[in-house]
């Protein structure tokens, strides 16, 4: 479930970094949001396994749910701040400029 929320936000936050830089920075800066992800991803993992061995174990089924309960609570308060921290980040002069960014091609015939 967290992968697919993950694949679902990174084509945005991907084309909101593309569009942020000038052309010329366009190379490092889907480097360093690729690393980024790639190092939240693995800072994840290890914060979920910890999360999981201090509320519960592999020795009983009811030991595992524990884990798993304690490692959803996190999934939510980490997917809650995200989306707080998403919809502080926007200022109204963005989502005006966003909705009206759009220019059609030019169309030359030669």
């Amino acid at each position: 479930m967290v992968q697919d929320l993950g694949t679902a936000v990174f084509p945005a936050v991907s084309a909101a970094v593309s569009t942020s830089v000038d052309a010329d920075r366009i190379g490092p800066a889907a480097g360093l949001n690729n690393a980024v992800r790639q190092i939240g991803g693995v800072l994840g993992i290890a914060l979920a396994a910890l999360v999981f061995t201090r509320t519960g174990s592999f020795a009983t089924a009811a030991t595992v749910a524990s884990g798993f309960c304690g490692v959803t609570v996190l999934c939510a308060v980490v997917a809650a701040a995200g989306a707080v921290a998403g919809a502080l980040s926007v200022r109204p002069a963005d989502r005006r400029q966003a909705s009206h960014s759009y220019e059609p091609a030019s169309t030359s015939t030669g």
